[in-house]
């Protein structure tokens, strides 16, 4: 983890040096540019876009990994590498190809986020640690745990800008605390052995 800290670092002021640190505004699409009323409350047309395309992905994920052949490849090599391996599976080309995908999501997912929160080259960095308190709130490889996890982080974060906006980020370390201490596994992760 302390890795991908520090190269995360490295590539963010390679960046910079290459193409400067200015930050960019992108416009939403000219389909989502307007603006939606539910319940008396007017919500971006883009904001909607976005919360169905999480949703979709959520939903394709959880199809890949719980009803093909390749999601029980990943599961079985995540839960005991070396057996996986020894049915013939190349597990390394396997954690490789879904590290690429992982990294390819990631990346589409800055370019969704870029009309709502600009793009700069610290974009990644700001959302590393969320990321990392939803994976240990959810519990390590769980796909719905991560999803649950996401969901709770959120609405901390969100409510806690609402009634603690000196302290917002403070209070997703706060569920996190809460639930490591109840759950050192996460919500949905497998008890440590």
């Amino acid at each position: 983890m302390l890795l991908t800290f520090g190269l995360i670092y490295l590539f963010e002021d390679l960046v910079k040096w290459i193409w400067g640190g200015r930050i960019r505004s992108i416009p939403p699409p000219e389909l989502f540019s307007g603006s939606v009323t539910i319940w008396q409350a007017t919500v971006p047309s883009y904001r909607l876009f976005v919360i169905a395309f999480g949703l979709a992905m959520a939903v394709l994920l959880w199809l890949v990994i719980e009803r093909t052949r390749l999601g029980a490849i990943i599961r079985a090599g995540v839960f005991d590498a070396e057996m996986t391996a020894g049915m013939g599976i190349n597990i390394d080309r396997v954690f490789t190809m879904v590290f690429g995908f992982g990294a390819a999501l990631a990346g589409l997912s800055g370019v969704i986020a870029g009309p709502i929160q600009s793009a700069q080259p610290p974009m990644g960095a700001t959302i590393l640690v969320p990321a990392l308190i939803v994976v240990v709130v959810g519990g390590l490889g769980s796909l719905k745990g991560s999803l649950a996890g996401s969901l709770i982080i959120g609405q901390a974060e969100t409510f806690g800008k609402a009634w603690l906006p000196g302290a917002s980020m403070l209070m997703i370390y706060v569920v996190m605390a809460a639930v490591v201490l109840l759950r050192p596994q996460g919500l949905f992760g497998r008890p440590l052995r």
